[in-house]
């Protein structure tokens, strides 16, 4: 068997059997493919590691992508207010997820939002894959005891390919975090890779156990912005990178 961890699709997939869950009745493989990672990634970033509580604020960056949408719809599910960024021609269908505040990125400063209507308070969690200057401006955004969960660099590639001297414009822009600093602003960076929790048995049966009840319950629900044919794996990419899409896009095998 070769590993397929990363960069591969396949109709086919040996697993063990504790590693899987049934997919609940009515709802589809296209569904399922939208609900694994992105409600997981969401849910041990707001809950794990966010301690998201009734009433608290967050902030979410592409509030319009996969893990964007799964964030608000389990933000509300706790009560949370939230603040999502998103373009402007998306707004309408992050409200609907649950974005109380959407943020036009391209022409407002989410910092700003932020703090005007907060009062100044911030938020409590952020989550933040976008990187380089934008990981400063969301932990200023953070209130007293906050934290900032960074889980990407998508300033690295902002069009269809991955560019040198973007990546290091926005690498040299990415701020550093000083503990001493964080003790005295009483704030919190943590970083969420889902790919390195493999062995964190415990978390990973606990959250999918939780996710899939409230999918079944209506609670959340996945949404599919797109769906391609497998052979068309390339134009799946490029519809992605030309931020098209509004929840997960997901390929078809036949």
């Amino acid at each position: 068997m070769v590993p397929c961890n990363y960069g591969g699709y396949a109709d086919t997939l040996l697993v063990k059997a504790t590693d899987v869950f049934p997919i609940p009745a009515g709802k589809s493989f296209e569904e399922a493919a939208a609900m694994t990672v992105n409600y997981l990634t969401a849910y041990l970033a707001l809950i794990e590691q966010g301690n998201l509580r009734e009433g608290r604020r967050v902030l979410i960056h592409g509030a319009a992508g996969g893990v964007g949408i799964a964030a608000a719809q389990i933000s509300k599910i706790y009560g949370a207010e939230v603040f999502g960024t998103a373009s402007a021609a998306k707004h309408d269908a992050v409200r609907k997820e649950g974005v109380d505040h959407p943020i036009d990125y391209r022409n407002e400063d989410f910092e700003a939002v932020v703090k005007k209507v907060t009062g100044g308070r911030g938020v409590h969690v952020a989550l933040d894959p976008i990187g380089g200057v934008n990981f400063a401006k969301s932990y200023r955004s953070l209130a007293v005891g906050g934290k900032l969960i960074v889980y990407g660099f998508s300033a690295a590639a902002p069009g269809k390919s991955r560019q040198l001297l973007s990546l290091a414009w926005h690498w040299l822009r990415t701020p550093s975090f000083s503990p001493f600093e964080l003790m005295s602003s009483n704030r919190g960076v943590i970083g969420l890779h889902l790919g390195r929790m493999t062995g964190e048995t415990e978390v990973l049966k606990a959250a999918p156990t939780t996710l899939v009840g409230w999918w079944t319950e209506g609670r959340i629900r996945p949404v599919v912005g797109a769906s391609y044919p497998a052979e068309d794996a390339a134009k799946a990419h490029a519809f992605i990178q030309d931020r098209g899409n509004t929840g997960k896009v997901v390929l078809t095998f036949p």
